[in-house]
């Protein structure tokens, strides 16, 4: 037999330091920049997209935009704390028009009362912001259909809010919907 002779590896000359680090000093600098390129023009379209829904009334959403997890910039502050604002009482709204929508009509009354609380509670802050009109707009809309489907004034409303017993505050909804004919028999 003939033993087989292992394969002798030659050593070439290291690689040269200087080339090395520069190629991956170049390399380092493209994927940084390629960050931060994407992250600007992310924010940038986000910015753009709240400003469109903030102006056509859609102020949930705007609001979204904001909540993808970037910092918010100085110039764009007061956007965001006017869509904020507005959608914590517009997110009531539009939890009153689901309920409503599915004849949940307990809830539908609740989202309609937890809305003034909210406008209540934020409504300094909101004119600070710069959204007065579109927050005084929302309490017409919540008085109107807290009138219209339920019989109340925004007192009344708010003398519910203040109800701190949850299940007081319950027993009490459930008083009013009943006394309007709306409950369900389960």
């Amino acid at each position: 037999k003939k033993e087989k002779k292992p394969k002798v590896v030659e050593k070439s000359k290291p690689l040269p330091k200087k080339p090395v680090f520069m190629i991956m000093l170049v390399g380092a600098s493209l994927v940084v920049l390629i960050y931060l390129v994407t992250t600007q023009v992310g924010y940038t379209m986000d910015i753009a997209n709240a400003k469109e829904y903030y102006e056509n009334g859609d102020y949930v959403e705007a609001y979204t935009c904001f909540t993808q997890g970037a910092k918010v910039k100085a110039a764009d502050e007061e956007l965001y704390l006017k869509a904020k604002y507005t959608a914590y009482v517009q997110q009531q709204l539009r939890n009153y028009e689901t309920y409503l929508g599915q004849e949940m009509h307990t809830e539908s009354l609740n989202a309609l009362i937890c809305g003034v609380g909210r406008y209540d509670k934020n409504a300094s802050d909101a004119a600070k912001a710069g959204a007065s009109a579109e927050y005084d707009n929302m309490l017409a809309e919540l008085e109107s259909l807290l009138s219209e489907k339920f019989g109340m004034t925004l007192d009344q409303a708010r003398e519910l809010y203040a109800v701190h017993d949850k299940e007081e505050y319950t027993y009490m909804l459930y008083d009013i919907i009943n006394g309007l004919g709306l409950l369900k028999e389960k």
